[in-house]
């Protein structure tokens, strides 16, 4: 991924580490509300609220 666009993804999780709910959640019938998504301008990343910490499992530039 280009520079800008890691750099928008990496402001957006340090939002996320800050406040994991912040974001919408990624499942589409919402039963997991531990699934988050997370949008910029050029890119979308799905991640999952653990115990302390957060797991990114898909990333996307657009």
């Amino acid at each position: 991924m280009p520079a800008h666009v890691r750099d928008q993804l990496r402001s957006a999780l340090e939002k996320a580490e800050t406040d994991p709910y912040a974001w919408p959640q990624g499942d589409r019938y919402d039963e997991d509300p531990t699934v988050r998504v997370v949008t910029t301008a050029d890119a979308i990343a799905h991640y999952v609220i653990l115990p302390s910490h957060l797991l990114v499992f898909a990333a996307l530039q657009f």
